[in-house]
């Protein structure tokens, strides 16, 4: 039962209050057909706006079920209109864009009904007024009192309670008015129908109760009802909502009524997106650029991690206040080291074990670990002339830029070298252009740069000429091919090992551990302090040194009592290696490259030789009372715990080291230090390091005198071995590391780091990015530069966005009477904003597409023009956008055309509904 108690509804005119309806006092049953008469401005409309809650009483209560709409919200009159009330105006008010059906669907999206169940019911009300076969046609295709049926299947699609009709037979003639009239006495019958008119006949004809209205007051009822107490709670309605996509259906249907003024409005908006995607297309296209040449030269310049490495300090100055306001002068230590030091890697089988570990994971493609001076005691024929034969120097340079080269990329540039690599990765750099890559240790290739150039220089050390007389202008593959080398271990190169006996000092260890006991002793007693080994005893010992000849390289080349795989190795060359023509950098030598095999195969050998294991220990203190001193210096600092890198420089161990002791080579040349340790190299010598003793880490205490003696006794003994760290001295020199992928390679560089977390500055690897680092800043200057001009470019985005707010503006003033509608048939405030968001939403993405396609196709000159002008420099598409910027930018245009939305749709959702259908 509807009922309006007291209710009053004025409107403000000039300011002041103009009353349109007084002290309304009706009640309406559940059915029925009621007229409501009078003449023009009396309040009819206004009462039937009132009835249906698209306008508002200003005093009283409106009743539904005997419940009060005192306390209603905008959203609980939407879900009334919706769920009780059905509409029938003069002027149809249907929306033009959409589809028979779709008009009568409208209520039943609101109110959230499924897709299936909105078509039949909609479909059966068409039926039943007569119009079931017309539901795809447009308004415009129907006549007058087919659109007025169409109006009232729409008013009761969703079932209501109410059916409230404005003047509906005004605009039509008298034989349609008959028609729907009838439709409306038929409705009645399970309804209340309350309708509006000034036609007396009708009324008397059709309805079961007449209200006469005058000057906003009743003054006559055919058939008043009883007004009953209002009941306790409020009128309780499901909440109406259009969800995103009928939204978008409805907006984009109506933009394709205009179809030309959205394509002229979403190209014009594309312009702003045209210019933010070409710059992002050419920072784009260098970034892909840099990555190609960062891609193609990683290979030839990679991770590289060399003997020395540099390191800032820490800044002395830190501590300090900068700009001081006191009047005084602070005086300050400057400190002895530079800003930049040098660092010294020191590589153990920890760290090889470690990057081999990251290798197993995937993230490098190969590591070249490097013996710098490793000899393989290659013997090969001198040139052509008849039993002459050379012992190549494989570590001599394979051309004039090898120093160069070996400097900047950390790889080697000798004419006898180890590949980087395994052959699937050096195939995307090098073309295999005659026979074929190594598959034996033994196998090695020959590498050309892309003339198939290599240099005299180079091939005259191979021993492919015996001098640089008659030197022909080419060689055949198959010239190349017959070459052959072996390469000895040093056990057949190094014979007739000699042993000598020379005389030489040694500590009295006993004596050493009774005198710091008996310091010890007096410190605890007195409490004071005594220096320890004021003097050391010591006794004369004899050393044995060992010493080889050297074999002549014919006798060695043609002893077929060696056993080949075994004491030697077939070295053949077995194919050609060449440049590929879109490698960017290719730094190879041109020269012999082998594999890792075959390296591995000597430094295996070397390493169990005798020869190695005998020279290692070529060294002794000789009978000099000066070197006798400065040996007993030295073992002071290794007691006092003062043999940390940081406390003990190169030149301070080489000052302690040098001439304190004699150090002999394989054939008994005399020798210092680092000449010593470079031939232990040649030979694959280990040198073990105690890192404990090294460190500092043993107490000078009564408790551990057994551990202290134990550790003097090796520091007599390997006393090489703990030079050999300070020295930096391993058998691996360096280490090469070929990133799998660029992605991978930001992966090995994280891995560096965390190895060396938690260890001292001296037992810190360090590693060289060269590569990684020129692309860095060149990538960074990009990015400045790009961000510059996609800032100018976002000029044009605002007034894109300015331009399609006007426009968005523009359909909210055109939809006005299509807002009416839709809140006439319960949409939010929510729903007609979020309609208007969904076209400008719409006129974005078009615009975002057409930015984006106009992007792709101006590349293509772009990058024809660029590769043109450039043929050389391998540029490929410099303007390149990526497909996620692609869908970004779409996304950035949606979302700006959102943001230029707001306005209008805010003014679209607060409009009267009311005002919004009286709009023509």
């Amino acid at each position: 039962m509807l009922q309006l108690i007291n209710v009053y509804k004025n409107y403000t005119v000039d300011k002041k209050p103009f009353p349109a309806l007084k002290n309304i006092n009706v009640a309406f049953g559940e059915s029925g057909f009621v007229s409501i008469l009078g003449p023009s401005g009396c309040g009819k409309t206004t009462l039937l706006n009132l009835i249906g809650g698209l306008d508002h009483y200003t005093k009283g209560d409106l009743l539904i079920n005997g419940k009060s709409t005192k306390k209603f919200k905008d959203k609980d009159w939407d879900a009334y209109r919706n769920k009780k009330v059905g509409f029938v105006f003069q002027t149809y008010n249907l929306i033009p864009h959409l589809t028979i059906l779709e008009n009568v669907q409208i209520s039943l999206s609101l109110a959230g009904v499924s897709a299936s169940e909105k078509t039949k019911r909609a479909m059966d009300l068409l039926d039943k007024v007569g119009l079931k076969d017309i539901a795809k046609k447009k308004p415009n295709q129907l006549s007058g009192g087919q659109m007025q049926r169409v109006a009232i299947a729409r008013a009761l699609v969703n079932d209501p309670e109410i059916v409230l009709a404005d003047e509906p037979t005004g605009a039509l003639d008298s034989k349609t008015s008959v028609q729907v009239m009838d439709i409306l006495k038929e409705v009645s019958k399970t309804k209340l129908v309350i309708m509006v008119t000034h036609n007396n006949e009708l009324a008397n004809q059709y309805s079961t109760r007449i209200i006469n209205l005058l000057d906003g007051e009743i003054v006559s009822d055919s058939d008043p009802l009883k007004l009953e107490e209002n009941k306790t709670g409020d009128e309780k309605l499901k909440r109406t909502h259009m969800n995103f996509f009928q939204s978008l259906s409805m907006s984009f249907k109506n933009l394709l009524t205009k179809k030309g003024r959205t394509a002229l409005t979403a190209i014009a908006s594309s312009f702003g997106i045209i210019g933010v995607a070409l710059v992002l297309a050419i920072q784009n296209g260098f970034t892909n650029y840099i990555g190609r040449v960062e891609s193609s030269t990683a290979a030839s310049l990679p991770i590289t991690i060399a003997p020395y490495s540099t390191k800032t300090i820490i800044d002395e100055y830190k501590s300090y206040v900068p700009y001081p306001d006191e009047k005084e002068i602070i005086v300050y230590q400057a400190p002895q080291t530079e800003e930049i030091i040098t660092h010294r890697n020191y590589i153990t089988q920890e760290y090889v074990d470690y990057l081999d570990s990251i290798k197993d994971d995937g993230y490098i493609a190969s590591v070249l670990y490097n013996h710098d001076t490793l000899d393989f005691n290659i013997v090969t024929q001198y040139g052509n002339m008849e039993n002459a034969y050379i012992k190549v120097n494989q570590y001599a340079g394979a051309n004039g830029m090898s120093s160069v080269i070996s400097s900047i990329s950390g790889l080697p540039s000798s004419i006898f070298y180890e590949l980087y690599g395994e052959e699937d990765y050096l195939r995307t750099m090098y073309d295999v252009i005659d026979g074929h890559f190594p598959q034996n240790k033994n196998e090695v290739v020959l590498v050309t740069n892309k003339f198939n150039q290599i240099p005299l220089n180079t091939l005259y050390r191979l021993g492919y000429f015996e001098d640089f007389d008659n030197v022909p202008e080419t060689l055949s593959f198959e010239d190349i091919y017959k070459k052959e080398f072996k390469a000895f271990v040093n056990s057949n190169y190094y014979i007739n090992p000699q042993q000598t006996t020379v005389d030489a000092w040694q500590l009295d260890t006993e004596y050493m551990m009774a005198d710091l006991a008996a310091q010890q002793l007096v410190h605890e007693i007195t409490g004071k302090e005594i220096d320890y080994l004021h003097a050391i005893r010591h006794e004369d010992v004899q050393k044995t040194i060992t010493t080889y000849s050297t074999r002549n390289v014919a006798q060695l080349y043609n002893d077929s009592s060696l056993v080949e795989g075994k004491d030697y190795l077939n070295i053949k060359v077995v194919g050609v290696l060449r440049p590929r023509e879109d490698s960017l950098l290719s730094l190879l030598p041109n020269s012999i490259g082998y594999t890792r095999e075959l390296k591995d195969f000597f430094v295996e050998a070397n390493e169990k030789s005798e020869v190695t294991q005998n020279v290692s220990k070529n060294w002794y203190i000789p009978q000099d009372e000066a070197a006798w001193n400065n040996f007993i210096d030295a073992i002071n600092l290794f007691i006092e715990g003062q043999t940390n890198v940081e406390d003990l420089s190169e030149t301070d161990v080489m000052s302690m080291v040098n001439g304190m002791y004699k150090f002999i080579n394989a054939t008994g040349a005399e020798l210092n230090i680092t000449q010593f340790m470079n031939h232990c190299k040649v030979l694959g010598a280990e040198l073990p390091v105690d890192r404990k003793i090294i460190n500092g880490e043993i107490e000078i205490s009564a408790q551990n005198i057994t551990e202290i003696k134990n550790s003097l006794d090796e520091i007599r003994d390997n006393f090489v071995n703990y030079l050999a760290y300070f020295l930096g001295y391993s058998r691996v020199t360096s280490i090469v590391i070929f990133p799998a992928t660029l992605d991978a390679k930001a992966v090995i560089l994280k891995k560096l780091d965390e190895f060396n977390k938690g260890k001292s500055d001296s037992e810190q690897i360090l590693y060289t990015d060269l590569i990684g680092t020129i692309t860095d800043s060149i990538a960074t200057m990009i990015n400045v530069i790009s961000i510059v001009l996609i800032v100018f470019s976002s000029i044009s985005l605002v007034v894109s966005c300015v331009m399609t707010g006007i426009i968005t503006y523009i359909s909210v003033i055109e939809r006005t009477k299509e807002i009416g509608i839709l809140r006439e048939v319960g949409a939010r405030k929510t729903d007609v904003g979020g309609l208007f968001e969904a076209e400008s939403m719409i006129v974005g993405f078009i615009s975002g597409v057409i930015g984006v396609l106009a992007t792709y196709l101006i590349s293509i000159p772009v990058n024809l023009i660029l590769n043109a002008q450039f043929p050389d420099a391998a540029i490929g598409n410099i303007a390149a956008l990526h497909p996620l910027h692609a869908v970004l930018l779409v996304v950035v245009s949606i979302g700006l055309t959102f943001i230029s939305g707001l306005i209008p749709s805010r003014a679209a959702a607060r409009k009267d509904p009311v005002v919004a259908l009286r709009t023509e």
